[in-house]
């Protein structure tokens, strides 16, 4: 009986570990569905400030929603999308633009590029044909449907869409100003951070997009 008595207390000890394990993988594929995540990257201005914040969209894969609220002496104005993540959104570079109407954030990803303009608080997405910059802003839901069309391989020619709308070259906003590296926001699951320049010193991104 004892012997008996000992299996069954091995099974049932084992049936209990089994349970949590099991209960904390399903819990940390879960999690980031659950949690959204923000953080924030300041401006060396100390006035104007951007929100990044996400929240996962597949229980597999690292896949998320992603936004962004503008900041302007600590008052939240609008939330824009950024595009989705669809698996390999991060790191992000974040780059100062000082725009003639304000300053400018442009966001560079493997997947996808944005430029914020905070005097607008609008947000855009960036398409690149032949090296020159198209803009167009960011749809409800982060969706980033694109076209472009040109005559005999000329960018001069070039007609580009984004979101359904004709997009505009990107230097009528920014008006060619130099741009400054800040640092990056970094996305491991369950560990988004911001860290500046001298914390994570530039890196190139390596794009996945087509554009």
């Amino acid at each position: 009986m004892g012997c008996i008595k000992a299996i069954a207390a091995a099974v049932l000890c084992f049936g209990v570990l089994f349970l949590l394990v099991f209960g904390w993988v399903v819990y940390q594929h879960y999690k980031h569905m659950t949690v959204r995540e923000s953080i924030s990257v300041p401006l060396p201005d100390g006035v104007h400030m951007v929100k990044h914040s996400r929240i996962g969209i597949n229980p597999v894969v690292a896949e998320y929603d992603r936004d962004v609220t503008y900041v302007s002496n600590g008052v939240r104005g609008k939330t824009t999308p950024l595009a989705v993540d669809t698996c390999g959104g991060y790191p992000i570079n974040c780059y100062l633009i000082e725009g003639p109407d304000g300053p400018l954030l442009r966001l560079d990803d493997a997947l996808r590029e944005h430029l914020l303009d905070f005097s607008s608080e609008t947000t855009y997405l960036v398409i690149r044909f032949k090296g020159t910059g198209f803009i167009g802003e960011v749809a409800n839901g982060g969706y980033t449907d694109a076209s472009v069309s040109y005559v005999d391989d000329d960018p001069a020619t070039a007609e580009v869409e984004i979101c359904g709308k004709k997009a505009i070259p990107m230097v009528e906003v920014t008006q060619g100003a130099p741009e400054t590296y800040l640092g990056r926001i970094e996305g491991g699951t369950g560990r988004l951070r911001f860290t500046t320049a001298e914390e994570s010193p530039e890196g190139a991104i390596e794009h996945r997009h087509e554009w």
